[in-house]
Formats: C-alpha cells, structure tokens, sequence
C-alpha cells in the first residue's frame, strides 16, 4: 500500500492528509441531518466513567463485527451493544460483560446501513456512550469517525473523502446551541484531522457536528469534554 502524506493548516485547524491506495473499512456517515432535532446528551459528565473507548466495525459475511477496547477496572459491570437504523434512535441489542471486545450482529437482507454505539454502565455512575460505528453494504470508501472520546483540547477525526473538498464542523451546547463553527480542507482519500476545541470550553457533555460541502457526508457525534 502506497500512503502518501501532507501537513497543512487553514483557520487554525492541523491537517494531516494521507492518500491511501489500499481498500477502506466500509464505514459511512449518516445522511440525514440537516433537518435532525438535537437531543440533550445523555453521557456521564464524569468523563472517567467511559474512560478511552476505541471502537470499530466492519461488514463480514452475514453480519457486522463490532470491536472495541474499554479499560477495565473495578467499577466496569457491562457494555450494551446498541443498534439504530437511522443513527438518532437506539436500541439494546445485546449485553457484554467486562473483559468481552467483540460482538457479532445477523445482517438482514433488507439493511443497507446500520447503526451501532456502546453503552458502558459503571457502578454508581450513569451511562456513558462510545461514538457512533456506521457500516454499510455500499461500495463506498467515505466516512467521518471521531478516534477519542472523551477529549481534552483536541478532537481527533478520521475522514475517508472520494473528492478534495471543504467540510465544517460545529461545536453545539447539549442543547444544540451553536458555539462555534470550523471550516477545513481535506483531501481525496484518508485524512487525519485535528479539530482545536473552543478556547472556552469547559468540561461538560457537547455535540460535534462534522459536514461535507457537498453534504454527502454527515455525522453528529456526542462528546465528552474533559
């Protein structure tokens, strides 16, 4: 596989892009925002409750495979497997006790797309949720994946575009109050971005907004801010 890297910045945000030649995970980004309700977040704004959840999927042969890596420690009693069919929605599927890393999932004929995040219940803490995993049946290489959760400073995406073209990305409150919007530049094939949080932003539970110009490419994802 031949990569291909480049450093840049525009408004403030570090770019890193990479070309890849090899073939993606089939990973896309919802495509039905523009017009969605932002809910209050429902995440522990005790950021150590999810700790650093790293989470993945891929279509296999008859089903989905959801992977993940939570630290474990003694508070840790289960994950719940959650499914949505619109990414907005979601639905207990399954429940996995501490030390499991993998669930399997039955596709359905009539999926194209599904939906799947982590539910990580904790003794006496609420629930705390991992991003959003979006697989899908299409032949397609583009997606938008948030690669740490909670954040300090920094929110670190993972965006797979067919085309050179801008994307943005809104910081709203839990509420969905526009805080801030950022305009960035990626380019064809795999980019490595670093988004700077607002410089006033305090810890507490907050919506990322990441879109394409074009508006083919969407995803919300709810963050914890450390």
């Amino acid at each position: 596989m031949l990569n291909l890297l480049a450093m840049g910045r525009l408004n403030g945000t570090l770019i890193i892009a990479m070309l890849a030649c090899a073939w993606q995970p089939v990973m896309a980004s919802p495509a039905g925002l523009p017009g969605d309700t932002l809910k209050p977040v429902v995440e522990s704004r005790d950021s150590a409750a999810i700790g650093i959840v790293q989470v993945s999927g891929k279509k296999n042969p008859g089903g989905a495979q959801i992977d993940w890596n939570i630290p474990v420690g003694d508070d840790l009693k289960q994950v719940n497997i959650q499914y949505s069919t619109d990414g907005n929605h979601f639905t207990t599927i399954s429940t996995a006790r501490a030390g499991t890393t993998s669930f399997k999932d039955d596709w359905p004929s009539s999926r194209s797309t599904a939906y799947y995040r982590l539910e990580i219940l904790r003794d006496e803490k609420p629930a705390a949720y991992s991003a959003i995993v979006v697989i899908s049946t299409e032949n397609s290489s583009s997606y938008i994946l948030l690669q740490t959760n909670p954040i300090s400073q920094v929110a670190k995406l993972k965006i797979s575009s067919l085309t050179a073209q801008m994307f943005s990305a809104e910081w709203r409150t839990s509420q969905g109050t526009l805080i801030q919007s950022q305009p960035f530049q990626v380019s064809a094939g795999v980019n490595l971005i670093q988004l700077q949080a607002p410089d006033d932003l305090i810890a507490g539970n907050y919506y990322l907004r990441v879109m394409s110009e074009d508006k083919k490419q969407r995803q919300l994802f709810r963050i914890v801010k450390q």
